[in-house]
């Protein structure tokens, strides 16, 4: 066995895991080694740059000191190109002080440099005086500098690309001496710097540091460009009103031709409104404005001063050659239309002022209807008008996708404004007769307006509409625009008979009667919602169905251009609405129609010597209450008559009232009549004394009684008892509260007052000479119970206007507002207060006032066959000898003698508006007995008392005399 004696190698193992770092310690230093001599040699690289670049410093201070020496010594300059390049040297290379005293010897030659200066010798000069502006070197003396050069040679076009942001470091100068320099500059140079660096100047200078001058009036006439419209589109709305603000206050107020154009850039990109502030806050000229603006869309609002200069865009001369030049200069279509169509809506206040100066335009409606009946959109509704009333979605998309569509939008909406306008101020005797929207212009446009507005009323309730919001707008005007047609349609009869009816549409009664049920009831329940916070409703009377885009455009069509719809079908919608509301009437009250403590019947003690008055204290106070059922007892000079109020004695009780109330007899006076017709209106006398504060308590009490009668002729309608009472056109007018807009016009003073209608006009036809004869102010004289008193119709100092030529149109206008509407407000405003406490007042929105009338009144003709079928008869048969005797009477009689027999046994002159079958209680024909007696009549139950007479001499004998003496129960 051998033993091992040497030593072993062992292996160690490092358990405390530590690794060797001098690797890694090498390789790092190495690297930190690198960097520290790369910043050596750029260090010294940077030095060896500076070095350079000081040396070369002192070198060009020191070549600068030597021009500055040559500049000196040197008199006279030989060569001015080398001359202007060594002022730029100095300028930039110089020390200051060298700059700033070259200045003088500069400013003495600028006069010698007229005819020795080349333009780029004068570029680098004005470039050189920029550069000392940049270090703030005698800016008084530089921009002294600036301005005899530009003076003498104006802005070099070479070199331009230098002169950016020459307007900035100009703006600094504003408010300081150097303001008018600086101005200036800024115009001189203008675009040189660039269009919307001087764009924006003009858009952002107060209007003060602004003064009127022909030189900057020409810059602006000289720059505006398509380029600049598109420049001035990336303004904001006050950026936009301030530019048009300063244009309009540098150039006025003798605008060229040229003006005009730059204005019509300027406003065509304006489609906001303008609303005045008050000067107190004289911060801001011009600040954004939400006031309007959901009528007008954006706006801004600004100061009375710039409110002062923007009014000129709207006094006769500018309107006058503004439009003049835009429509005869060869001028672009689209500039002039929109320029017109946004002059519109810039000033609404002033819009009316705009339409009427256009109306008066000659050929001006003629070429706007020219330029709107050739654009394919108008063609091709009038093409599809011939075949259909409103045109499918996808043919509609289809036309407003055309070329120009924007341009005949504009044009379309403004031509409509100012045909509306000219439908309210245009009397009768004018209308279609002059050169001023002809008749066949006129006819033309009715039809397209005809397709237009049933087209976007059925569109627009479309659950797929992609149409845009201003198509709403469109259709709001086009709708109103339709109303004015139809309403002078209703007095010049202008277009054919069947104007109105519809080709395609289909309006089924009974459909529609349940789509405005529908409606109503959802209505109502919106009302509940909102007011009524008890748990326990109203219950329905049917359950609201879904409502259809075609069901909802229909409703609209009842709504705003009923015309559309049949009268008798809209007769028929109606009293289905005030049944349906019976009915809700009744299940809310189930005591309605009993008698006893629980009854909710208005019970009502009246006496006939003041019949009247005890009707008003027992009624004026229960508003809405009245719709319930009424329970009269009369009391005449004996006590209490006998009779059980079945609806007889409520018909005597209403018929009473209204015979009592409307006659211009009674001590109130609450009515008076017109003079050609004899058809009835609110007495103004009410607001003339109101308006003097002329027995101010007695005034209220009697504006109380007009609300009470409002609230009678409701009740009238709604148990459809017919009165026999005519109103006045222009007061029934103000019941359609969906046309409140249309106050009533000249052409309604007709039926006030024929001869002041008539004297009126006559004031056109006058010269100034006669006029002034006449010396008229805007004064107005009205008899007040004994005194003769006056009225301003232009506050406060309407007696220091004289009228005149100018000015007789307004005058005119005035004295029909004063007639028809402000002396008639008051009277108007509590008489339909009542009136609406019984009947909707969107319900009367689907008649015009002769249909109004004929509500009230009833019809015109009478069926003879419809009377016949519908007939009770007590006592007598249908084939008996006097019944058979009595038509053959009727038949024979005249129409005048048949609504006299009408007026005997109903109280009223007309047959029912949808037939005898509609009357309540039913025409009755009672056997009275004897034939040595006078026929009599219950008008309370519409019954005739007809004696068994047997001979037709007889009957017609004694029919007569009863209807001539109007005897009643008197000759019993």
């Amino acid at each position: 066995m051998l033993n091992f004696t040497g030593s072993s190698k062992k292996r160690v193992v490092n358990l405390g895991e530590k690794r060797s770092t001098r690797g890694k310690n090498y390789l790092e230093q190495a690297r930190l080694d690198r960097i520290q001599r790369e910043e050596s040699r750029l260090r010294e690289k940077c030095a060896q740059v500076l070095q350079s670049y000081i040396r070369r410093r002192l070198d060009l201070m020191i070549r600068a000191d030597d021009f500055k020496q040559q500049w000196t010594d040197h008199t006279e300059v030989f060569n001015w190109d080398i001359w202007a390049a060594q002022f730029v040297f100095v300028c930039r290379f110089g020390r200051r002080k060298d700059a700033q005293d070259l200045l003088p010897r500069l400013k003495e030659q600028i006069a010698q440099l007229r005819d020795n200066l080349n333009t780029r010798a004068q570029a680098r000069l004005i470039g050189g005086l920029f550069r000392l502006l940049d270090h703030s070197v005698s800016p008084q003396m530089v921009l002294s500098c600036l301005s005899d050069i530009i003076s003498i040679h104006g802005v070099p076009v070479e070199g331009s690309a230098e002169w950016t942001g020459i307007i900035k470091k100009l703006l600094a100068f504003m408010g300081l001496d150097n303001q008018k320099q600086a101005l200036d500059l800024i115009f001189a140079f203008n675009r040189s710097d660039s269009l919307h660096a001087f764009l924006n100047f003009v858009a952002n200078v107060p209007p003060e540091y602004l003064e009127n001058s022909h030189q900057y009036s020409q810059v602006f006439r000289n720059v505006f460009s398509l380029e600049c419209v598109e420049v001035i589109l990336k303004f904001t709305d006050i950026q936009k009103t301030q530019l048009l603000v300063n244009v309009l206050n540098v150039g006025g107020p003798d605008y060229s031709n040229v003006d005009y154009l730059v204005h019509a850039s300027i406003i065509s990109t304006m489609n906001f409104s303008v609303k005045v502030q008050s000067d107190n806050d004289e911060e801001d000229l011009v600040q954004e404005s939400r006031v309007d603006a959901e009528v007008y869309g954006r706006g801004v609002t600004v100061s009375e001063k710039a409110a002062h200069v923007l009014l000129v865009l709207y006094s006769s001369s500018y309107i006058t050659h503004a439009i003049g030049q835009l429509q005869h200069s060869g001028t672009d279509t689209k500039l002039a239309v929109l320029f017109i169509s946004l002059l519109m809506y810039l000033f609404p206040e002033s819009r009316t002022k705009l339409c009427m100066m256009m109306t008066i335009m000659p050929g001006l409606d003629h070429w706007m209807f020219v330029e709107l009946s050739t654009h394919p959109a108008f063609v091709e509704f009038k093409k599809q008008g011939k075949e259909k009333d409103a045109m499918s979605m996808e043919t509609l998309l289809k036309i407003f996708a055309l070329e120009d569509v924007t341009l005949f939008l504009n044009l379309l909406h403004t031509y409509e404004q100012l045909l509306s306008y000219w439908l309210i101020v245009a009397n009768d005797l004018e209308s279609f007769n002059g050169d001023r929207f002809t008749r066949n212009d006129m006819y033309a446009f009715a039809e397209f307006l005809k397709i237009l507005c049933l087209t976007l009323i059925f569109r627009t309730n479309d659950n797929m509409s992609n149409l845009p919001q201003e198509f709403t707008r469109l259709k709001d005007i086009s709708v109103s625009l339709l109303n004015q047609f139809y309403i002078r349609n209703l007095r010049l009869k202008y277009l054919p008979t069947n104007f109105w009816t519809l080709k395609s549409l289909k309006f089924e009664t009974d459909s529609m009667i349940q789509i405005v049920l529908d409606y109503e009831e959802l209505r109502k329940e919106m009302e509940d919602f909102s007011s009524d916070e008890e748990s326990e409703r109203r219950p329905s009377i049917s359950k609201p169905r879904h409502r259809t885009p075609d069901m909802a455009s229909k409703l609209e069509v009842l709504n705003k251009v009923p015309f559309f719809v049949n009268f008798t079908d809209r007769v028929r919608v109606l009293q289905s609405l005030i049944d349906a509301e019976l009915l809700l009437l009744e299940a809310s009250q189930p005591w309605l129609f009993f008698d006893g403590p629980h009854s909710t019947k208005l019970a009502a003690d009246i006496y006939r010597e003041n019949l009247l008055e005890s009707s008003f204290e027992r009624f004026n106070k229960v508003g809405a209450q009245f719709k319930n059922k009424l329970q009269i007892t009369f009391h005449n000079e004996h006590g209490v008559e006998a009779g059980i109020d079945g609806g007889g004695l409520t018909k005597e009780f209403l018929t009473s009232v209204v015979t009592d109330a409307f006659s211009t007899n009674n001590a109130l006076k609450l009515f008076r009549e017109t003079e050609a017709d004899n058809d009835l209106y609110p007495n103004h006398d009410i607001y003339l004394k109101i308006l003097k504060r002329i027995d101010l308590p007695e005034q209220q009490i009697r504006l109380q009684y007009m609300r009470f009668l409002g609230m009678i002729v409701g009740k009238c309608l709604y148990e459809h008892v017919l009165i026999d009472v005519a109103f006045a056109p222009f007061f029934l007018a103000k019941w359609r509260v969906a046309q409140n807009s249309m106050k009533n016009s000249i052409n309604d003073l007709k039926f006030l007052d024929r001869d002041l209608y008539q004297n009126l006009n006559k004031l056109l036809e006058m010269s100034e000479e006669q006029i002034q004869q006449l010396d008229l102010d805007f004064t107005i004289n009205e008899h007040v119970d004994s005194d003769t008193l006056q009225y301003d119709l232009q506050p406060p100092h309407g007696e220091t206007i004289k009228v005149t030529s100018s000015n007789r149109l307004n005058y005119i206008h005035q004295i029909a507002n004063f007639k028809l509407n402000q002396s008639l407000h008051i009277q108007t405003k509590y008489f339909l207060e009542g009136l609406f406490e019984l009947i909707n007042a969107t319900w009367l929105n689907m008649f015009d006032p002769y249909e109004l009338q004929m509500l009230i009144s009833g019809g015109n003709d009478v069926n003879i066959k419809d009377w016949k079928e519908n007939v009770l008869y007590g006592g007598y048969f249908d084939d008996d000898v006097t019944v058979v005797l009595f038509w053959q009477v009727v038949e024979e009689m005249s129409p005048q003698e048949r609504c006299d027999l009408i007026k005997f046994v109903t109280s009223v002159s007309r047959a029912p508006l949808l037939g005898f079958g509609a009357l309540s209680p039913k025409f009755g024909i009672h056997n009275s007995g004897p034939s040595n007696r006078l026929p009599t009549a219950s008008t309370c139950v519409n019954l005739l008392k007809l004696p068994d007479y047997k001979d037709k001499d007889v009957i017609r004998q004694k029919l007569l005399y009863s209807i001539s003496a109007n005897s009643g129960f008197d000759l019993s």
